[in-house]
């Protein structure tokens, strides 16, 4: 198992303990789920040729659910890895294997999307605007939830990143609760 994986998992293991924590009395009710999810997709590569390395990067779209006893979701939590892997001309890796890729969530404000938003809101901020809008959902709503090039119609005020892969890895979560 790598380091970033059991970290995830600790972190989603106090998250829970956060929660029921807060008193948030659905969460450890009779009959409540906990389900993670992941989806991983190469977004680009680019060949390695004489002059310059090529590189690989990827996308794990990150998510873990509590969910009630009639599987509407009491707690979503979302994040993401993006990790880009050099490779030189004749194929070897070139990033340490032994390299830890940080979550959107762990780069906080140094993750730069604000300057980038037209909403003037970093990544970490519009994801907490999808995990509330969320919460009280079940399976059937979370598949009904409208997109327009990959971004919630509904939230479009308060969410411009894309969500179609973190709605992916939340509807796992959901089918993998127990």
């Amino acid at each position: 198992m790598s380091k970033k994986f059991i970290s995830i998992i600790a972190i989603v293991l106090l998250l829970t303990l956060v929660f029921t924590g807060c008193g948030k009395a659905a969460a450890t009710t009779t009959g409540s789920k906990l389900g993670f999810g992941a989806v991983t997709s190469i977004a680009k590569s680019t060949n390695a040729t004489a002059d310059k390395d090529g590189n690989v990067q990827t996308y794990s779209f990150l998510a873990a659910v509590i969910l009630d006893a009639n599987g509407k979701i009491v707690n979503v939590w979302i994040d993401s890895i993006q990790s880009n892997v050099a490779v030189d001309k004749t194929g070897a890796v070139k990033t340490a294997l032994t390299t830890l890729m940080q979550t959107k969530r762990e780069l906080g404000d140094k993750y730069g999307l604000k300057a980038a938003s037209k909403l003037g809101k970093e990544w970490y901020q519009q994801a907490d605007e999808l995990e509330k809008f969320l919460i009280g959902k079940n399976k059937a709503e979370v598949d009904a939830i409208k997109l327009t090039e990959g971004k919630a119609t509904d939230l479009a005020a308060t969410v411009s990143i894309t969500v179609t892969e973190y709605l992916d890895a939340v509807k796992k979560a959901m089918a993998n609760a127990q």
